[in-house]
């Protein structure tokens, strides 16, 4: 081969893997640990396998993109890559209307489903879940809520509202009206020309871009304006890996005791 096209390919291939490591927003966080390194998006994983770095590497070169870890040899049961996730936990059925159903109760009718749902949060990556509206008939009421459904008989749309949302957590929605209409953005809130007894569908997604301070849970609540129901969505975040449960302090494996060692990940 020319020498020169020798050159040319070595440089497009240096060029490429330039542009691959300015993309990769796992390295360029140059996270010094794996609670850290998980922060920084859902496609970033931490190689614990204490013969993963060669000489000279700082500890950041851990944290990097899952398949480059595995291309860097990195074992696969030694890749920290906590993912979320969604339970439902409370899950009735939408009332249907018959005759029968005329006589419920105002706390026997649901018209969202489903009711509660716990979502664990890992940075960036979306918890993803419908949400089903069946709009009920004011006759099902006493009267406070017969008001309250009659005032819902006279309005066509149905708009989606949430209680305000933890910091660094963001919702999004994509309502599938009726006639095959979805709408996303601000409009993924609404449906409109809906009567009684129409069913629509909104897909909910709620992101987190980071861990919060606090350790604790925070709670979510999703309702229809003008609607009483609510449905309940508890949250809580991934802050931490697997592997810093089982670090020891002080270890005498790293540098004469001054620092912390973390154990290998096993399949378990």
């Amino acid at each position: 081969m020319d020498p020169k096209f020798l050159v040319l390919a070595l440089l497009g291939v240096f060029c490429l893997t330039q542009a691959q490591l300015e993309e990769n927003e796992c390295i360029k966080a140059n996270a010094k640990s794996c609670g850290a390194c998980i922060q920084v998006g859902e496609k970033c994983g931490w190689c614990t396998d204490p013969d993963f770095l060669n000489q000279g590497e700082s500890t950041s070169a851990r944290c990097d993109e899952v398949d480059s870890l595995i291309q860097r040899n990195c074992p696969k049961v030694s890749i920290e890559n906590p993912r979320g996730s969604l339970q439902i936990t409370q899950n009735k059925d939408v009332t249907n209307h018959n005759m029968d159903s005329q006589k419920l109760k105002p706390d026997e009718i649901t018209q969202l489903q489903p009711q509660k749902l716990e979502l664990t949060l890992r940075s960036g990556e979306a918890q993803e879940f419908t949400l089903k509206l069946k709009r009920a008939d004011p006759s099902w009421s006493v009267k406070d809520d017969r008001k309250n459904l009659k005032n819902l008989a006279l309005s066509s749309e149905v708009i989606l509202e949430n209680s305000k949302l933890p910091e660094g957590v963001s919702i999004s929605y994509i309502s599938h009206c009726k006639n095959g209409v979805s709408k996303t953005g601000e409009d993924g809130r609404k449906c409109s020309n809906i009567s009684i007894g129409d069913e629509v569908t909104f897909d909910v997604a709620i992101t987190s871009k980071d861990c919060p301070f606090y350790d604790r849970t925070e709670t979510v609540k999703i309702k229809v304006q003008g609607f009483t129901e609510e449905v309940e969505v508890q949250l809580s975040f991934i802050c931490e890996c697997e592997c810093h449960k089982a670090a020891t302090p002080y270890s005498p494996e790293c540098s004469s005791g001054n620092g912390t060692s973390v154990s290998r990940i096993t399949d378990l």
